[in-house]
């Protein structure tokens, strides 16, 4: 039989003083974060909530696949751009690119493999790590894409004025960004089963599964979340470049 912890309402108030401590530390060391820290804490308990009696709707026909991946997507996407505080329209729409390409991409590579059932039951929770993985480092992306065109414009400049290719020249200038956008999603892959335990692959031994079916699971969802991540990253810093360069009458 599977024991099931019940977390009571005091544990979770208990619990949420690690929030507090961390938001204190924000505010003494004036990062200036503690504020997004209480709300986003806040937050979090109304969208869970929220979401469980979403999911109930979207486990009882296909149709819901379609519903969450559409309004994920604009979240996510929206939620990518807002290090953009000046083109915020150019990330969105990058972010939106990229993120539904990467998403798009995940579809087509379950529905032709076959590896998990076609089911929103077993789809949504992919998807729904996907779409997270792709979101987070979109984001990082944004920060750092938005940051380089603010202060390190003339780089992309001179290294186009020595006859470099417009593509190369992007290439040059965003290959750096992307490796620090990636360090998080590379080195989670990279330590998995040392030091970050999956809670899919725990979960799935722990309810009985065989040891070598759990990690082939996990393994696909770890392969999944790294090339969606990749790929967003790519497809957003590409794109932003181009249009950029394209409002600078590059094309």
């Amino acid at each position: 039989m599977t024991e099931v912890v019940s977390i009571s309402s005091i544990d979770l108030l208990f619990s949420w003083l690690f929030i507090g401590f961390a938001a204190a530390v924000a505010w003494w060391f004036s990062i200036g974060n503690e504020i997004d820290i209480l709300v986003a804490s806040v937050r979090a308990l109304i969208q869970l909530m929220l979401m469980g009696y979403v999911l109930k709707w979207l486990f009882s026909g296909f149709y819901g696949v379609y519903v969450y991946v559409a309004v994920a997507l604009a979240i996510a996407a929206h939620n990518a751009s807002r290090y953009d505080d000046q083109r915020r329209l150019y990330s969105v729409i990058g972010c939106g690119v990229a993120i539904t390409f990467s998403v798009v991409a995940v579809l087509l590579f379950l529905r032709f493999t076959g590896i998990v059932p076609w089911k929103s039951r077993y789809l949504i929770p992919l998807l729904s790590m996907a779409l997270s993985s792709a979101m987070y480092v979109s984001a990082q992306t944004v920060k750092r894409v938005v940051e380089f065109f603010k202060t390190s414009y003339s780089q992309l400049e001179w290294i186009m004025s020595t006859g470099v290719g417009v593509i190369d020249a992007i290439k040059r200038v965003i290959s750096p960004l992307l490796k620090i956008a990636l360090i998080n999603r590379v080195e989670s892959l990279r330590m998995v089963g040392l030091i970050h335990l999956p809670g899919g692959m725990t979960g799935m031994i722990l309810m009985g599964a065989k040891l070598w079916t759990a990690v082939k699971m996990q393994l696909v969802i770890m392969y999944i979340l790294t090339t969606t991540a990749l790929i967003s990253a790519v497809i957003y810093a590409v794109f932003y470049s181009y249009l950029i360069l394209r409002e600078r009458m590059y094309f």
